[in-house]
């Protein structure tokens, strides 16, 4: 499974399945004699998610956690660790918070070469869009173009003529895109780059709506983005040659951050496209990644997702580039997912999810995209304590619920890991989300009954469960009233499923399969230990003996629970002395 998947060229006027790198690249952001000029990104971005047997790490959570509940519920003597170390995509019990799985690099350069990047559609507002005049009045020369790279970056740093550094731009962006040659020759360039690099800060044509200082910026901003398509562009973008050794973060880092902020969408685009493909490429991802933070671009990369771009053609391919960065740089570090906190990234990927609830039919599959790729980011957020609060503050809850509510199954398992790390703080807030949280429970009983062959979703659900009815009178009830009485037969019968049957997980050895169905049956039980212990709960010793004769009426059921061994045996056993 990739890690890359291509936007479709086929919304790009011009773009097709049948094109080259380069003629993709010409016609999206260059011209020869014949093309237009537009502007031009590739999109690359994450494919569906996936839970990989070797990257899923468990982390005691920060603060209480509902299983290591108050004396009144049934955590005394019972405090819940992490139970196992099994090397699945199931979490822990519901007493941890679950560690984000890593981002995956981009492909080999085997695989790149076997894949043609796809552009990300530039903005094609044609009132503000002037490029399209610019085309040069005779074709390049053939001739290798290696030595006028030097010129051309002094024509470029140097003329003061607009015309004059406007035909350089062109003709060098033109020579980068035809010629390996010349992109190689660029990228080992500092003194040609650099030019490319003060177009683009000194402010001379920024600000400006004069169309030939537009197109300037537009094939200065399209030629950083070309050669960060391919490794020697990367490295001489993080300054890693030449006279950008020893600048940190590089020049070419503080470019692109800096043109973030650009009012020219163009330049945006080109931007955000080679910052995402510095971060993918997994030989020089840690350097881009220290780089980016140092010049404040995890801050400038939230605020994208705050941008109106109104003459971006898809605004939406746009923001799943931006919110695949925030999750590459808010994995594994505490720091960036503070940072994001700080620049309001929670409140905003949750207005994003809002924004795509109601979507045109035509559109769903890029709706889903968003709502998965925001969602993902959350996840990675949401095991940081400032983070769980800012999430539920700005109605996470009740967006996240409504997530689960939809068929996309990705969607669902990100969301409900999402929920289950944010479960364990949800009671401190019940306050102001009660109705939320009970509309939460009334879906993941549903989901009990619809995924019982689904072990992760049920083992976040329970895990949900058994953390939100920690000392949670009112939510006890409801679990217990729920459609008939039947919120406890749906955690009895999932109990029964996972004691049942041997090929829950498809697993070929005993041990596997303990390490699997505790995942599931721990939280299960803990939760039927919170509903066990209520106090004012008028039918409680009527529930009592009726989960005592499911679970002591079958011998083998009962001997297998109060045996498990570890933490499921702990909650077992407290539970059977409530039942007595």
């Amino acid at each position: 499974m990739e890690y890359s998947h291509n936007f479709n060229p086929g919304s790009v006027a011009g773009g097709g399945p049948g094109l080259t790198d380069q003629q993709q690249a010409i016609q999206m952001a260059g011209t020869t004699t014949t093309t237009s000029m537009t502007g031009s990104c590739d999109g690359t971005t994450m494919s569906s998610p996936y839970y990989s047997r070797t990257d899923l790490s468990m982390t005691n959570c920060i603060g209480s956690s509902s299983f290591s509940a108050p004396m009144d519920d049934c955590s005394s003597g019972f405090q819940s660790t992490s139970i196992s170390n099994y090397p699945s995509e199931l979490p822990s019990s519901a007493s941890t918070t679950i560690n984000e799985y890593p981002p995956q690099p981009m492909p080999s350069s085997s695989q790149q070469q076997q894949q043609q990047p796809h552009p990300l559609p530039p903005p094609t507002n044609t009132a503000n869009n002037s490029t399209h005049i610019y085309q040069l009045s005779k074709p390049l020369p053939d001739d290798d173009p290696r030595g006028v790279i030097e010129e051309l970056g002094r024509y470029i740093s140097e003329d003061r003529d607009t015309v004059v550094v406007l035909h350089s731009v062109l003709v060098l962006f033109t020579y980068t895109v035809n010629s390996v040659e010349t992109r190689q020759q660029l990228s080992a360039s500092p003194a040609t780059l650099s030019s490319l690099y003060n177009l683009l800060t000194e402010g001379n044509f920024n600000n400006d709506s004069d169309d030939s200082h537009v197109a300037i910026l537009h094939f200065a901003g399209a030629t950083l983005e070309y050669i960060s398509r391919y490794p020697e562009g990367r490295t001489a973008l993080l300054g890693c040659n030449g006279l950008e050794s020893n600048d940190w973060p590089s020049r070419g880092i503080k470019t692109l951050i800096s043109s973030l902020k650009s009012v020219n969408s163009h330049v945006v685009v080109f931007a955000i496209q080679a910052i995402h493909r510095l971060l993918i490429d997994e030989e020089r991802a840690d350097n881009a990644k220290k780089q980016i933070i140092y010049a404040g671009g995890v801050k400038c990369i939230v605020d994208q997702l705050a941008t109106q771009l109104v003459d971006l053609e898809n605004i939406g391919q746009f923001k799943v580039v931006v919110m695949t960065c925030l999750q590459i740089l808010a994995y594994g570090d505490m720091e960036n997912k503070l940072a994001i906190y700080e620049s309001g990234g929670p409140g905003l990927l949750l207005r994003t999810i809002r924004e795509n609830f109601n979507y045109d039919p035509n559109l769903q599959p890029q709706a889903d995209e968003l709502i998965e790729t925001a969602s993902r980011v959350l996840k990675s957020l949401s095991v940081c304590p400032s983070n769980k609060d800012d999430i539920i503050r700005n109605d996470g809850i009740q967006l996240l619920t409504e997530c689960i509510k939809r068929d996309n199954q990705e969607i669902l398992k990100t969301c409900l890991w999402t929920l289950r790390n944010l479960s364990d703080v949800i009671n401190n807030n019940l306050s102001n989300h009660n109705r939320d949280v009970k509309l939460l429970v009334e879906r993941l009983l549903a989901i009990l009954s619809q995924y019982l062959e689904e072990p992760f979703i049920l083992s976040c659900a329970l895990g949900i469960m058994a953390n939100i009815t920690c000392n949670n009178e009112p939510i006890k009830q409801f679990i217990c009233e729920y459609n008939h009485f039947t919120g406890i037969d749906l955690l009895l019968n999932t109990i029964d499923v996972a004691l049942l049957d041997y090929d829950f997980r498809r697993v070929n050895n005993e041990a596997d399969y303990k390490k699997i169905i505790n995942e599931v049956l721990e939280p299960a039980v803990y939760t039927l230990c919170h509903l066990m212990n209520q106090a004012h709960y008028p039918r409680l010793l009527f529930e009592r003996q009726r989960v005592k004769e499911r679970l002591t009426g079958d011998p083998i059921k009962n001997l297998k629970l109060y045996n498990a061994g570890g933490d499921l045996e702990k909650a077992y056993r407290k539970l059977y002395d409530l039942l007595d």
